[in-house]
């Protein structure tokens, strides 16, 4: 788990499942913004995403549900090809954090930054292939809602 932290916010990320951000924490109020829950052990090519899953926030690439795409050889996943799976660390800092999934078809780049009471969220996505590559993506965050 990666910690990034200033004097308003905490943000955890665990680079080895997604690099989903599990704990996003407001320090002058304690309160926790994204859904908690347990880790997921299931994120095979065949899982589902279901309420067992959802919490904290994913990323959803090159698709959101599982679909077949008539330039992949295999049909593509529920929540996309980075949820679940490992990603690399390319900048750890105190309040910035880079991290990047990669394949030999695409690279899927995401910078966080914490700014006082601010996330701010930058993505680089590019296409290694001479293929074109239809994609969606989402920014799959769970708030944990209150009154």
């Amino acid at each position: 788990m990666l910690k990034l932290s200033n004097d308003r916010l905490c943000l955890t990320v665990d680079a080895a499942f997604g690099a989903r951000v599990v704990e996003l924490t407001d320090l002058a109020t304690g309160r926790q913004w994204l859904v908690p829950g347990t880790p997921c052990t299931e994120v095979g090519e065949d899982a589902v995403y279901g309420v067992a899953q959802a919490k904290g926030w994913d990323e959803c690439f090159p698709t959101v549900l599982a679909c077949a795409q008539p330039s992949c050889p295999e049909p593509l996943r529920d929540h996309g090809a980075l949820w679940g799976s490992p990603w690399a660390v390319d900048l750890a800092e105190a309040t910035r954090l880079e991290t990047r999934y990669e394949t030999a078809e695409i690279r899927f780049v995401r910078r966080l930054t914490l700014d006082a009471a601010s996330v701010k969220a930058e993505y680089r996505v590019t296409n290694l292939s001479s293929a074109v590559l239809p994609y969606l993506w989402s920014q799959h965050c769970l708030l944990a809602t209150l009154p």
